[in-house]
């Protein structure tokens, strides 16, 4: 992908990158004079975010650590940073006396500096200085290449100091000597873990608390942006299309490194550069607060953390195989996996259908449910969505495979106060598979059902339509408004329970084609009011069927 943007430009801010990188080990952390180890600013942080699953035996945490350095013999300054090395020995520079490798260690150090915080605006990783007890020895920023098995490939390690802004931390980095850990060439791979250090540098230098996902997304999506024709991250992105109902905002190590689509998303919507305005952002903002920067500076571009959630999601249907070419720009390369369903349906009608409960969407995530016409020649689809009320911020979004197996967007579902809505689907005869994308644009989990009917007809102009019942939920009655068309004939609306079974029936008569209302005060067929619950209304009319689920509290 290219790397141009508005403003300032892309950068990499992670806690992982692809060259399965995990964190530094310095052993035990030691007092520096005037401060404590780890600091009191950084103990407060450390204690917030703990250890993790990625700190391996006798590790330091991750947001502060020892300064005591690895020992290495030799340095070398380039202009921004002092790479340490050694000729012999378990450090020995891979090729060593071929200086290939080492070399290319200097070179892309400072073309990341260049990309990352001469072009792109990250602020850039602030070095330690002459640290008599760190042994940094300079105003370079210091990189070790060295012997990191067998935890880890690449790392970085921080520590806290009183600056500007208040959540920056100064930190150090090293990354494995010897290629032959990496499934990549020598170089390449030197490559991704340069542009990796020296992202997550930059990172702390803007805000070290800030959530660990956005730090890991960012950090991989700076990978991609200064080596894009490696292509290294593509099997993190199924940890995310493979499992959409998780929260996108998922501490997970592999989840959070294939949100990299987030950041992707972003910026190829709005240009590179709005992803260091988030990071300037965040700064401002006190703690853990991605989303709410997020939210501020989508502000600036005419949209909103909530409506780029519900966008991010309908993208990421359009991956692999159903790539448009009007979505990711990489989307259709070899290795993007594609969005899973949660559930496939292939007989109809569908009464409060659902996801397995164990992958309703979380925070920010959605479902993907598949309806597979088969050897049907319906010619419509009828789907009713049934979400929650009260403000609640999620969507539902329909798309669809034709026979020939391309991926076209067909509309949103509109609903109403009360969380619901329906589309009818034409030209179903036409379609292989429809999806309903159910997304859940904000915070808790998501619970919701559908249904959906079949016909071969499409309705007159007069209209079929079944509307959500008002109001609803309910307690002394309701009114459900419906609209059938002159071919209808016979037309009965009845209301049946969560079990199927006949509650009451409202009409039941050669129905007057046009708009009608009828009433339910929420008894059953002999007149005895009903227990709270939820119900379905159920409108027949000749072979069209249409369900709207109805809440009754008494």
């Amino acid at each position: 992908m290219s790397a141009t943007g508005k403003g300032r430009a892309i950068p990499l801010v992670g806690i992982l990158t692809l060259a399965c990188l995990v964190l530094a080990s310095t052993g035990t952390p030691a007092r520096v004079p005037g401060e404590t180890t780890l600091c009191e600013v950084a103990a407060s942080r450390i204690a917030a975010f703990g250890t993790t699953n990625e700190v391996g035996p006798g590790q330091s945490p991750e947001r502060g650590g020892s300064r005591v350095r690895p020992t290495l013999p030799y340095h070398v300054d380039t202009e921004h940073f002092r790479i340490w090395y050694d000729t012999a020995g378990p450090n020995m520079m891979y090729g060593w006396p071929d200086t290939t490798y080492f070399h290319e260690c200097k070179v892309a150090a400072e073309r990341c500096w260049r990309g990352l915080v001469d072009t792109l605006g990250f602020r850039p990783p602030p070095p330690d200085g002459s640290d008599p007890d760190g042994g940094g020895g300079s105003n370079h920023y210091d990189i070790y290449v060295m012997d990191c098995l067998p935890n880890w490939t690449s790392g970085i390690q921080c520590y806290a100091t009183p600056g500007d802004p208040p959540g920056a931390m100064t930190s150090y980095g090293r990354f494995h000597n010897d290629f032959a850990i990496s499934s990549l060439v020598p170089i390449d791979f030197v490559r991704l873990c340069e542009s990796w250090v020296v992202g997550i540098a930059a990172g702390y230098a803007h805000d070290a608390d800030e959530m660990r996902w956005i730090q890991r997304a960012t950090g991989t999506w700076g990978i991609e942006t200064m080596y894009d024709d490696i292509n290294n991250f593509t099997s993190r992105l199924g940890y995310v299309l493979e499992y959409p109902w998780v929260a996108l905002d998922s501490t997970d190590l592999n989840h959070s490194k294939g949100v990299v689509l987030w950041n992707l998303y972003l910026s190829e919507t709005h240009g590179a550069g709005i992803i260091p305005e988030i990071w300037y952002e965040c700064e401002v903002i006190a703690g853990p607060s991605a989303f709410d920067s997020l939210d501020d500076v989508l502000g600036n571009y005419g949209t909103s953390l909530e409506d780029a959630v519900e966008e991010f999601w309908i993208w990421n249907w359009f991956t692999g195989d159903r790539d448009d070419g009007n979505h990711y720009e990489e989307g259709g390369d070899p290795g993007w996996p594609e969005a899973l369903p949660q559930a496939v349906y292939t007989d109809f009608p569908v009464v409060n259908g659902s996801p397995p409960p164990a992958e309703r969407p979380q925070a920010r995530a959605c479902n993907y449910i598949h309806f597979e016409r088969g050897t049907s020649q319906a010619e419509a689809l009828h789907v009713a969505y049934n979400g929650p009320g009260g403000g609640w911020p999620h969507a539902a979004h329909v798309a669809y495979l034709d026979n020939a197996g391309d991926a076209f967007y067909y509309g949103e579902i509109t609903l109403g106060p009360f969380g619901s809505g329906d589309i009818l689907v034409e030209g179903f005869d036409d379609m292989s598979t429809v999806c309903l994308i159910v997304i859940n644009k904000a915070g808790g989990l998501l619970t919701y059902t559908f249904d959906t009917d079949v016909w071969t007809g499409v309705p007159e102009e007069s209209g079929f339509v079944l509307s959500e019942p008002a109001p609803n939920p309910f307690t002394h009655g309701t009114e459900i408004a419906y609209t059938v068309p002159l071919s209808a004939g016979t037309t009965s609306l009845s209301i049946y329970d969560v079990s199927g079974r006949l509650v009451t029936t409202l009409v039941d008569a050669v129905a007057t084609p046009g708009a009608a209302v009828t009433y339910w005060d929420g008894t059953d067929t002999d007149g005895r009011r009903v227990a709270s619950g939820v119900y379905f209304a159920r409108l027949v009319a000749g072979d069209r069927t249409a369900t709207r689920r109805v809440v009754l509290l008494r």
